[in-house]
Parts: structure tokens; sequence; C-alpha cells
């Protein structure tokens, strides 16, 4: 069956407004004023526009991303009926992680692994996994580097720990020492 406009007023009967209803409810920003992670779904408490508020409503976000910051989200009502409101494209509140404060940014995965972007600096969280940095000419830290486990350089293609290595060929004064030697 197809249908035009005037199929489709006569479904839904003479009177356009129900259906110019819905449409208008269709969407809807709002201000996150409360979230709720207690529950397996996350809960938002939104104050719309016009000073009304909303409580429970879910909120559907990509998987990995939590912030914690205030502003907006955009409701998405499904079939313009306020029971089913979904909050998406969130950018407010907590969006999980305990160790997030005001401001925060992290990425997270379902394994313990995070990149945590603080007012204090950049935490990444390997949760006991290596981290690799690959396809680069040259890695450059401007700073100090401090390392809470061994320092392993390699020479010749040889793995040396700095904390054990040893040299070859010392001399004093202002003499230069031999290449590390190999345990």
């Amino acid at each position: 069956m197809t249908y035009n406009f005037k199929t489709m007023i006569a479904r839904i009967g003479s009177d356009p407004a129900p259906l110019n209803m819905r449409m208008s409810n269709t969407f809807a920003m709002a201000h996150v004023t409360r979230i709720d992670d207690s529950g397996e779904q996350r809960l938002l408490q939104v104050k719309l526009r016009t000073g009304e508020i909303e409580d429970d409503i879910a909120e559907f976000r990509p998987a990995g991303i939590k912030h914690k910051k205030q502003g907006e989200t955009l409701l998405v009502r499904f079939g313009g009926q306020r029971r089913n409101t979904m909050a998406v494209f969130t950018d407010s509140g907590v969006v999980g992680g305990d160790y997030l404060q005001d401001g925060d940014v992290a990425l997270d995965d379902d394994r313990g692994l995070h990149i945590w972007f603080s007012a204090d600096g950049i935490v990444i969280e390997a949760n006991g996994l290596p981290v690799t940095i690959k396809n680069t000419t040259k890695l450059r830290v401007e700073g100090d580097i401090e390392a809470t486990g061994e320092v392993t350089a390699k020479a010749d293609g040889d793995a040396i720990p700095l904390s054990t290595h040893l040299t070859q060929n010392v001399q004093t004064g202002s003499g230069v020492s031999g290449p590390p030697k190999k345990p």
C-alpha cells in the first residue's frame, strides 16, 4: 500500500495536531543536573530549557568515553512520547570513573585500561600490560624521566639493564669511557 499525504491524514484522523505534537516533542535540549550510576544503565536527571525537571532518563553513550564536566545533552523521544526518552550526545556530569575530578576526561576499556586527562597531567593505566609506541623516528621527552622499575637499553641488539650495566675502558678525568659491556 502506498501512502500520500491524504492517506496519512485519513489514518491519523482529520486533525494533524497529534502528529505535529509528537514531531515537536521528538528532540529536546537539556542540562544534566544529576547522574545515577548505581544500576546497570546510567540514569540522568535533566532540566529542560522550559525549566521542567525529568528524572530517570536512560543515557546512551559510546563505550569507553568518560568525563566529569558540566554541559548539555540531547534528548530523543521515540514516538514523541516522554516515557520513551533517551539522552544521547551527553556532554556533562560524571560519565563513570570514581577517580575523575571536575573537568577530567578519560578513555576506558573493559579490561581496566584507561588514559586519564586531568588538571594534574595525563595518566595511562596499563593494568600490567605493555605500552607500545609504534612507527616513530624519534621519541622526545621534554622533562625528567623517572622509572620505578628496570630501565633497559639496547646496544647492538642486546638488552642492557641500566641499573647493572658496566662500561669498558673507564678513564679518569675528562676522558671518554668505552661502550657498555654485554652482561
